[in-house]
């Protein structure tokens, strides 16, 4: 079973949400993907419209950054069309313990999002 987690700041580095989400069997690269998805459509739902997307992945960063990227991964990338106004950046793996930490936080009795408004226990040290 595979999870992902992430984390929305605002321009200031305030914290908005931390979340995670059980997606089941698949790849490191979709878990990836997901978490960036669910990480968007909550931007997006709260009406955020200027977004920084970070990853420690090099697959994932060059598969947003690609013009065909729907065609790679259909079933997935067809959500993100709204990339090209998103700014993708690439993070060294210890910037992104959070995320991490929170996808090891998921439960894999559910699928659906868990948001947190408190930092999980195994996060605070790392904020």
């Amino acid at each position: 079973m595979i999870s992902c987690g992430g984390a929305l700041r605002d321009h200031m580095g305030e914290w908005i949400l931390r979340f995670s989400k059980c997606i089941g069997v698949c790849s490191i690269i979709d878990a990836e993907l997901w978490g960036v998805l669910v990480g968007l459509e909550s931007a997006w739902s709260r009406g955020f419209r200027r977004i920084v997307v970070e990853t420690d992945s090099l697959d994932v960063l060059r598969l947003l950054r690609s013009d065909n990227h729907n065609q790679q991964r259909p079933s997935l990338l067809m959500h993100l069309n709204r990339l090209r106004h998103v700014n993708v950046q690439h993070i060294v793996r210890e910037g992104n313990q959070v995320a991490d930490s929170l996808a090891k936080a998921t439960s894999s009795n559910g699928f659906h999002v868990v948001c947190y408004d408190l930092s999980p226990p195994m996060v605070v040290g790392l904020l």
